[in-house]
């Protein structure tokens, strides 16, 4: 690289170099496992449609998902509230997201594994006031990879 700006960009004061690192491990981690699945795909023995649907569907298994309705308690600053949900097949060490139906108002939404099919969902706020939400729809789904 010459160093130079493309055109009509331009390029942050400070970057930080850890952060990118990280950015562009996690890219070739995501690569490299796409790659040892189309392998595998590639390699095995099929007789059909019906066992390259099989062989595609367990390389790359459908991610599970769930959905609650849930009415949190008033956070106040700087606390969080939680909640379960069921979702069947869910394993520790899978990837989560979580979703609420309602505006958060700055509120912050994640959700983990914490046990054999339980997700548990936290609501935290990090704002400068309490925050009440109504009642909702929380979402959750789980990625098995």
């Amino acid at each position: 690289m010459d160093g130079s700006v493309p055109s009509g960009g331009t390029l942050p004061q400070q970057v930080n170099l850890q952060t990118l690192n990280s950015i562009v491990q996690q890219a070739v981690q995501a690569q490299n496992l796409i790659a040892t699945r189309i392998a595998a795909l590639t390699t095995e023995q099929t007789t059909g449609f019906a066992d390259l649907t099989a062989a595609f569907n367990t390389a790359f298994p459908a991610p599970l998902s769930s959905s609650a309705t849930w009415n949190p308690a008033s956070v106040a600053t700087g606390a969080e509230t939680s909640t379960t949900v069921t979702v069947a097949g869910a394993a520790l060490g899978n990837y989560v997201q979580a979703s609420f139906s309602l505006d958060l108002q700055a509120l912050t939404l994640t959700g983990y594994i914490s046990a054999t099919n339980t997700v548990t969902v936290v609501l935290a706020n990090n704002t400068a006031g309490a925050v009440d939400l109504g009642s909702g729809t929380l979402k959750v789904r789980v990625t098995t990879v």
